[in-house]
């Protein structure tokens, strides 16, 4: 999640982020939040790639 927000947001964008995935709760509000302020499928892309990355480390051990 944290990769996620330095690299899709900035500034206030970012504290905001940062600040909901700081607590319990942290995955709802990080989707709640996305929407209004990266947009889901930003999100959903970055997921994405971030899955592909992890299966082709994955293979690679």
């Amino acid at each position: 999640m944290e990769a996620c927000i330095a690299q899709l947001s900035v500034g206030r964008q970012a504290e905001t982020l940062e600040r909901a995935i700081s607590s319990r709760g942290a995955f709802r509000r990080l989707r709640s939040l996305s929407d209004d302020l990266i947009g889901l499928d930003q999100w959903y892309q970055f997921e994405e790639q971030a899955y592909q990355n992890m299966a082709v480390i994955w293979c690679d051990a």
